[in-house]
């Protein structure tokens, strides 16, 4: 079995983080919801998506016009994972889609593929959010577009 993470391993480059973030904004332009990505080494709960939905209220996700939010969560070193999608996006995907999207990640995580798989994530959250929720005429960006971090 291969490892899911490598502890203290960086394992984003500058390059892909930039890809990332690239992405999320080409995401964003064909929907008005939003996408952020939380990395973090340690999860400080048993829980990782006790963590995620503390962090997406923390950072202000839950303020959305359409409740159309979404954030994946990464505990590195703890091999930890969630994705919390608000109440707007999260009924109109249903629950299968995010079971989907979890299992996505494990799959990719577990071949060392961390940068591909989140690109691949939230290209299909970024595809079910535009589906749900295209821009709106003066879309604006309600939430910014960064990748934060957490302790390490």
């Amino acid at each position: 079995m291969l490892p899911f993470f490598e502890k203290n391993q960086d394992w984003l480059s500058q390059q892909e983080k930039d890809k990332l973030l690239d992405t999320v904004r080409v995401l964003e332009q064909k929907t008005s919801g939003e996408i952020r990505i939380y990395l973090e080494g340690e999860c400080p709960v048993e829980d990782a998506m006790m963590r995620c939905r503390d962090l997406f209220s923390h950072l202000g996700m839950h303020l959305t016009k359409e409740r159309n939010a979404v954030l994946l969560y990464i505990a590195t070193n703890d091999r930890k994972y969630a994705i919390f999608g608000d109440r707007g996006i999260y009924e109109k995907a249903g629950e299968a889609f995010w079971q989907q999207k979890g299992g996505m990640l494990k799959e990719y995580f577990s071949r060392g593929a961390y940068a591909a798989g989140i690109e691949s994530c939230i290209q299909d959250i970024g595809d079910a959010l535009a589906t749900f929720f295209p821009p709106v005429s003066a879309n604006k960006n309600e939430l910014p577009d960064d990748i934060v971090f957490g302790r390490f």
